[in-house]
């Protein structure tokens, strides 16, 4: 059977807005989909940086996955809206009724999956990472979201906390916290100092701010570690911090040379705020990237990670207060390698049968 997919995923190209945490899950559950035995046509949501433009095409990525780009220009409203159009038409080529479709939740997503789903016989599964109106705080997205997942036959998600609130009636679903890709077995060398490193999104809330500020509490035989792009308010903090360790910013890595760069780590960081709304069901993706690096992990005390299967296994601050993820750096630096990969073993040779049998299932395809 080939899975149809409908992804923001464009490995390798420079000139398209894509994101390598996402990227690396779409990976791991792309060799899942083969291990089960299918193959994989992708037609991929991602439009170009603005000002630049591209005329797309189809790839082969590798045996079994084929990846196609639309063609786009530039960044503005109206090219914005030409695109989500074009996409739709493809869209409704792109499907026959009968197929299965994977699908990433996504606001500008929400328009043209309900209209193939009025227009074809289709087993909708979707891939849905987060409440977006709770990442901006905004009820009324909140609602239209909860309205569109009911739309959907079944559904991927990263948290039991997300897929009881996403609830549509009986419907299947599936958690995968990330990709369970165990970390190569070897002894780090420290050479005196301890790496520490945040690498993620640069919003308020998700945790650059206290991972920055923490080295102000961290001893001299530590360095920090930001990756991610630099934005004003990035520098701001850069500027304020009297760090009495070192504090570099590296700026955004490919997917290829930042996972080189975790793996000479040590210890990773997830500090976003445990009291923003979208901490109570969405599970960051960057534990599972850190794990399958050899890191360890300290971690903010994010309700839907606790609860999660690689709870135990994590070091947990107080608080995102910048004293206290110090403290527990502290705490994860006595521990010699990474607990993870044995672990991140299990969860894949568990989660494999379940995504199979999700793809596979037999479901209502009148939309």
């Amino acid at each position: 059977m080939t899975i149809k997919c409908l992804l923001h995923y464009a490995p390798g190209e420079e000139d398209r807005c894509h994101f390598p945490a996402a990227e690396e899950k779409i990976d791991y559950l792309l060799s899942c989909v083969q291990r089960a035995g299918h193959e994989a046509q992708i037609l991929s949501a991602c439009r170009t940086e603005e000002g630049r433009s591209s005329r797309g095409g189809v790839k082969q990525l590798r045996p079994g996955i084929t990846l196609e780009l639309l063609p786009c220009s530039g960044g503005n409203k109206w090219e914005t809206f030409l695109f989500y159009c074009r996409l739709t038409r493809r869209l409704l080529q792109f499907v026959s009724d009968g197929d299965t479709l994977w699908a990433y939740h996504a606001l500008p997503l929400m328009v043209p999956l309900r209209i193939v789903r009025r227009l074809r016989r289709i087993r909708l599964i979707l891939e849905t990472e987060e409440l977006y109106g709770d990442v901006l705080g905004k009820n009324w997205i909140r609602r239209r979201e909860l309205a569109f997942f009911k739309t959907a036959d079944g559904f991927l998600v990263p948290s039991r906390e997300l897929g009881r609130l996403i609830s549509a009636g009986d419907r299947p679903r599936v958690i995968c916290h990330g990709a369970y890709v165990p970390a190569q077995a070897r002894e780090k060398e420290r050479n005196g100092t301890v790496h520490v490193v945040y690498a993620g999104s640069a919003d308020p809330g998700k945790g650059a701010f206290p991972a920055m500020e923490a080295a102000a509490f961290l001893p001299e035989n530590f360095h920090v570690h930001i990756l991610g792009t630099k934005t004003p308010e990035i520098r701001k903090v850069l500027n304020r911090v009297k760090p009495r360790c070192m504090l570099t910013h590296h700026g955004s890595l490919d997917h290829g040379a930042c996972r080189a760069f975790l793996r000479s780590c040590h210890i990773g960081l997830c500090t976003q705020n445990p009291e923003a709304a979208f901490s109570e069901s969405a599970f960051p993706s960057k534990i599972l990237t850190y794990l399958s690096c050899g890191l360890e992990v300290v971690c903010t005390p994010i309700a839907a990670v606790r609860g999660s299967e690689v709870g135990g296994m994590l070091h947990y601050s107080e608080s995102s207060d910048p004293e206290a993820v110090a403290r527990a750096v502290l705490r994860a630096a006595k521990e010699t390698g990474s607990r993870g990969s044995a672990r991140l073993l299990q969860l894949d040779q568990s989660f494999l049968p379940l995504w199979k049998t999700l793809l596979e299932m037999d479901g209502k395809t009148d939309g």
